[in-house]
């Protein structure tokens, strides 16, 4: 949701035939998100990066601020040793329901299914999780020890049986164990941060095709008659093997800069506070904010819980975390005062401003609203406004259902 990687060619040559772009100014992407746009320049200039989501950070480590770095076969062949130990140990707490679980996915059996997913416990799920013999590893006390000692459980306790099978789960339990536990001495404490978040970054992709949802995370499905077959395929994936081949993936696409580049991760308005010093050097400053009611944290909270790793507190079905970052553009009664904020610091630099926005959305304010707001700031002769259909999800948004429209609305001073 929200990932601009269709439109990036786009965006790029609209910035490169109005902007003279060079070595010496930074492209600076505000709300990075994928950083799917930020990477296209990667080659042009030097790229600042900021989203407050910390799985965007991550990815931003990887793709941006890495220069040259891709993730050797010695150091593969050491991740997937780490996995299979910490597996085995692991998994033998699980042996009796691992074997059900393999034998229920294998017979496609629904009724067996249901019957497992509804008597095994998770984090969130308490009454479940008193009835049954594995209920002392689901116990407040026990994630409150996992917390503080590093437990490498979360998603085992947390997500079985909703996005990931108990396997999946496992799994992934263990390949973040790896990440965390895999070193080079031969590589400086800022270049083992970025393989950490290269191997961060592939498992996000891995979980992304393996999960039991769809292209976000916001809901699983629940299992019944029609979605059966779906989901078993989903559950059959072996996350281990798609984070290798993705590995492989990152490996044979990475494009490499010569540029020093800056991931912040932090609210925008920060930005302003404390790093003048960085937009007074910008040449452009692209803006991709939130377009809709619905909070993009709910969207992603499974990769910031897999990022972050910190055992959250677990609510309501989406087993969504109780620290979900909620922005005042994705509200009715804020967005346009938001907006407002937004161009009156923005105004006070030399710079150029691109905005992404969509025509159609739930918010009522729209693409046509901002630019109108963008007159009030900046001469209308000023700026360049390029339509460009799009697709994307309506959530709900009758409008957008048949097709989008994304407004790129270019501010020059």
């Amino acid at each position: 949701m929200g990932s601009k990687r269709k439109l990036a060619s786009t965006i790029y040559n609209l910035i490169k035939s109005e902007i003279q772009i060079n070595g010496d100014n930074y492209f600076f992407d505000l709300f990075a998100g994928t950083n799917s746009i930020a990477e296209v320049f990667k080659k042009d200039c030097p790229i600042i990066t900021n989203d407050i989501q910390e799985y965007s950070y991550q990815l931003a480590l990887a793709f941006i601020k890495n220069k040259d770095i891709k993730i050797d076969s010695l150091e593969i062949k050491k991740i997937n040793q780490l996995v299979k130990d910490n597996y085995d140990k692991i998994s033998n707490i699980f042996d009796r329901y691992l074997k059900l679980e393999e034998e229920i996915i294998l017979n496609r059996n629904i009724r067996k299914y249901a019957e497992f997913i509804s008597s095994f416990p998770h984090a969130n799920n308490e009454s479940a999780a008193n009835r049954h013999e594995l209920s002392y590893l689901f116990s407040k006390d026990s994630i409150n020890s996992y917390r503080k000692n590093d437990g490498y459980l979360l998603f085992t306790l947390y997500f079985n049986n909703s996005y990931f099978s108990l396997k999946q789960c496992l799994q992934i339990d263990s390949l973040r164990f790896a990440i965390d536990n895999t070193t080079n001495d031969w590589y400086n404490d800022e270049n083992q941060e970025i393989i950490r978040a290269i191997l961060l970054t592939c498992l996000m992709s891995a979980l992304s095709i393996a999960v039991n949802s769809t292209s976000h995370f916001a809901q699983f499905h629940k299992l019944n008659e029609k979605n059966l077959n779906w989901i078993i395929e989903r559950r059959q994936k072996d996350i281990l093997q798609v984070f290798n081949q993705k590995i492989a993936e990152f490996n044979n696409s990475f494009i490499p800069t010569k540029f020093s580049n800056i991931c912040l991760t932090k609210d925008y308005k920060s930005v302003f506070e404390e790093n003048n010093n960085l937009l007074e050097n910008t040449k452009i400053v692209y803006i991709d904010p939130p377009y809709s009611c619905a909070p993009y944290s709910r969207f992603y909270h499974l990769l910031e819980t897999l990022v972050k790793y910190d055992y959250p507190e677990s609510l309501y079905d989406g087993r969504y975390r109780g620290d979900r970052h909620v922005s005042r553009f994705n509200h009715k009664s804020k967005v346009s005062n938001e907006f407002r904020f937004l161009l009156e610091n923005l105004i006070k630099f030399d710079f150029a401003v691109l905005f992404s926005y969509p025509l159609h959305n739930d918010l009522n304010f729209n693409s046509e609203n901002l630019f109108e707001l963008c007159k009030q700031f900046y001469y209308h002769s000023k700026i360049t406004v390029k339509k460009v259909p799009k697709s994307r999800q309506a959530f709900g948004n009758k409008n957008a259902k048949s097709g989008q429209v994304e407004y790129l609305i270019l501010c020059k001073k």
